[in-house]
C-alpha cells in the first residue's frame, strides 16, 4: 500500500475541510454546548440518571491509577482532572459528544470525556476509559486546530499504547504484524486529512493495533527521542518538525525499518 505523505494544513485550509467534513462538524458544535440536565457525583464525574451512580463512582475508583499512569508515560501532568459525562442514551452521547449515531463507546471533546451506555457491563470498560484519558491530556495542551494536525495514526497509537491496547479488542500483535508484512496497512498521512484519501479496508480495532505497534516501535527505538518528540507537540510545534528535530528521520523512513524489522 502506498504512503500517503502530505504538508501540515494550513488554517485556512483547515477550515475549508472542517466546514466540509460533518463528522468533525458535529464535533465543533457539540464542544460549543455546555452539557446540561447531568447529575454531580463530585466536581468531575457526571450522570444522566440515579442508576448510573454506582458505574460513575467504578469509574472514579479507576481514575487516580489511570492518570498516574498516563502522567509517568508521558512525562506530563494532566492540567485539571478531566470532565467524565456519562449519558443515559445513545441520542444523548451523540448530541453531547458530536459523534454520529451510533457512535463510539467513549469521546473526548474540548468539554470532557463523554461515555456512551453502551460502554458497560463491557469486559474492555477500564481500557477503553484508560485510552480516552491520553486524549484528554492531549486536548488539554492542544485544543482545536493543533490537536487535529497531530496524525490520527500517532495520537491514537499513543492513547492505545499508553493503555496496553485499549481499543483493539482481541486483535494481537501478530495478527496485525502480518497484515502489514502482506501490505494490509494504515496510511501514514498527516493529520486531519485521513478521512480525504479512501478507506484501508482494515478493521477499526486492527487499525488501532497496527497503530499501536508503530508508536511502540518509535518509543523502543529511542526513548529520550520519543520523549522529545511528545515535549514538542506539546509545545505546539508541527508534527513533521517536531519528528525530524527528535529523530533525525522522517516518519517514511522509520516506518521502513519498522517493516523490515517485522518482517
Amino acid at each position: 500500500m502506498e504512503l500517503l505523505m502530505r504538508r501540515p494544513l494550513s488554517p485556512f485550509l483547515f477550515l475549508i475541510l472542517l466546514l466540509s467534513s460533518c463528522s468533525v462538524l458535529n464535533e465543533g458544535i457539540a464542544s460549543s454546548r455546555t452539557p446540561k440536565g447531568f447529575i454531580s457525583v463530585d466536581s468531575n464525574i457526571h450522570i444522566e440518571r440515579e442508576t448510573d451512580r454506582q458505574f460513575a463512582e467504578d469509574i472514579r475508583t479507576l481514575l487516580p491509577q489511570q492518570i498516574a499512569s498516563i502522567e509517568t508515560k508521558l512525562d506530563c501532568k494532566f492540567k485539571c482532572i478531566p470532565a467524565l459525562y456519562i449519558c443515559a442514551t445513545n441520542e444523548s452521547f451523540c448530541k453531547w459528544s458530536g459523534a454520529k449515531y451510533p457512535g463510539p463507546r467513549a469521546r473526548v471533546t474540548e468539554k470532557g470525556l463523554f461515555i456512551s451506555p453502551r460502554l458497560q457491563g463491557s469486559n474492555d470498560c477500564s481500557a477503553i476509559i484508560h485510552h480516552e484519558l491520553v486524549h484528554s491530556l492531549l486536548f488539554q495542551y492542544l485544543r482545536g486546530y493543533r490537536y487535529y494536525t497531530i496524525p490520527v495514526w500517532f495520537h491514537e497509537g499513543l492513547a492505545t499504547f499508553v493503555s496496553d491496547g485499549g481499543g483493539t479488542g482481541d486483535v494481537t500483535d501478530q495478527a496485525a504484524i502480518e497484515e502489514i508484512v502482506k501490505g494490509n496497512h494504515f496510511c501514514l498521512h498527516a493529520g486531519f486529512i485521513r478521512s480525504y484519501f479512501g478507506e484501508t479496508g482494515l478493521s477499526p480495532w486492527l487499525e488501532y493495533r497496527q497503530y499501536m505497534l508503530f508508536v511502540k516501535f518509535l518509543e523502543n527505538s529511542g526513548h529520550n527521542e520519543f520523549k522529545a518528540l511528545l515535549r514538542s507537540l506539546l509545545e505546539e510545534k508541527s508534527f513533521p518538525q517536531s519528528f525530524k528535530e527528535s529523530y533525525g528521520k522522517s516518519t517514511s523512513e522509520l516506518w521502513k525499518d519498522f517493516v523490515e524489522l517485522s518482517e
